[in-house]
Formats: structure tokens, C-alpha cells, sequence
């Protein structure tokens, strides 16, 4: 399902991620919101090591991996009464079929643990193949967040150079670790360095680049023109 809020944002639920998503098209900006509910019946999951909770309610393995979906279908955009500010900083509801729930996502970007920014001399790059390009990035951690600190922040990637979102025979690679941890208010100065394959086709590319953790990820788009 994909709807459009009043501000322009295109919202899309990812049922086999488990998660409900907004792409910005003007900032270029995609936020996947992590729904925590899970439901084992509906994911190729692995039996081991797997225990049920006292209630039932349990999909956690007891390596803490998680495996299953609440099957998103249907959602929601909230309107206010004079039919303006949804999806900017209104309410997105959801069904979970497989969980019996209904679920809702606050929208408000202010209310986000951490956001991102591309140095704005790397958000469109020309790129010989087979050459190396380095994008600089800030990842900023909420001054006003749920923690004082965020751990485990994940360093993310992909891009259309294939149909799974994946980089191919093309290589990427942060500067920092996989993950870092911020005080809350800090900013961190990422690269990406890029080196794009000799056989990807020349043309006009987009490539993601971004943080997640538990609850969201957020992510930049990046043109990048292959000659």
C-alpha cells in the first residue's frame, strides 16, 4: 500500500521488513519505523534455541535474534481537522493482521533518536567506473532523545546499482565501525568511500546511505551519474 500525505511525503508499508516507511522527496529522506511485534507462524524462522514466554507471546530466539512478521496491510494517515499537517507531524495507523493489534507511528521528525546529513557537495556526484569516491556525512544523535545516549547505531547502505537494493560488484565501505554509540546531542562526522564497478552500467544511479538501530533507519539519497 502507498498513500500521500499532505505534505508530500510517501508513505508505504513494508510488510516482509515489518516495518511502515516515509520517503520525502524534496529532502531526499527515507525512515523505516520498526514494528517490534512479530509473529513467528508468518517468517522463515529457525526453531532453535527458541523459547516461548510463559504467556505465548514471546518471538525473540534466545540469542536475542528476531524472526517473524505482524503483517502490515493496511494503514492509515491521520488528518487534522482542516485536512493539513499528516504525515509531517500527524499519526500513521495501522493494522498487524497476524497479531490482532493495531499500531501507530508518531510522525514528528523532531521526536527521532538521531537524523542524518550529506555534506551538500556530495549529494550529486559524476563517478568514472572502477574509481574511488569519498561522501561525507553527519550523523546526528537528538539533543532531547528517550536516552541520554544511543549504542549500537548501525552504519547502512544500498542503492538501484541492483534490483535487491544491494551495491553488487560494486564496493562500499564506511570509515567509522559497523556500529557506534553518541551522547545525546553529539555529531559525528561519517565517510563513505564508493568505488563503483568496472561492468555497472554508465548511467544515472541513487545511492542510500545511513544509520539504524531498533526502531528506525534513516537514510539520504545520493545521485550519483556513472560514466
Amino acid at each position: 500500500m502507498i498513500k500521500k500525505s499532505n505534505d508530500g511525503s510517501i508513505w508505504f508499508n513494508e510488510q516482509h521488513g515489518n516495518k511502515i516507511s516515509k520517503f520525502d522527496p524534496l529532502e531526499r529522506v527515507l525512515i523505516e519505523y520498526w514494528v517490534p511485534t512479530q509473529n513467528r507462524e508468518w517468517g522463515i524462522c529457525s526453531n532453535d534455541n527458541y523459547s516461548n514466554s510463559i504467556n505465548g507471546s514471546s518471538n525473540r530466539n534466545n540469542n536475542n535474534d528476531t524472526c517473524g512478521i505482524a503483517n502490515i496491510l493496511q494503514f492509515s494517515i491521520r488528518e487534522n481537522d482542516d485536512g493539513s499537517g499528516s504525515g509531517s507531524d500527524g499519526e500513521i495507523w495501522f493494522s498487524e493482521w497476524s497479531e490482532n493489534k493495531i499500531g501507530k507511528v508518531e510522525s514528528a521528525e523532531e521526536g527521532l533518536p538521531f537524523s542524518i546529513d550529506i555534506f551538500e557537495s556530495d549529494e550529486e556526484l559524476t563517478i568514472d567506473r572502477g574509481e574511488k569516491e569519498k561522501i561525507k556525512l553527519t550523523v546526528k544523535a537528538a539533543s532531547e532523545s528517550p536516552s541520554s545516549s544511543i549504542d549500537n547505531l548501525r552504519l547502512i547502505s544500498s542503492g538501484t546499482f541492483t534490483s535487491s537494493g544491494d551495491l553488487g560488484n560494486s564496493t562500499g565501505y564506511f570509515n567509522e565501525e559497523s556500529s557506534i554509540s553518541m551522547e545525546e546531542g553529539e555529531e559525528k562526522e561519517v565517510s563513505f568511500e564508493f568505488i563503483p564497478s568496472n561492468d555497472l552500467k554508465p548511467r544515472d544511479y541513487t545511492l542510500m546511505i545511513g544509520a539504524e538501530n531498533d526502531s528506525i533507519s534513516y537514510l539520504k539519497a545520493v545521485r550519483i551519474r556513472i560514466i
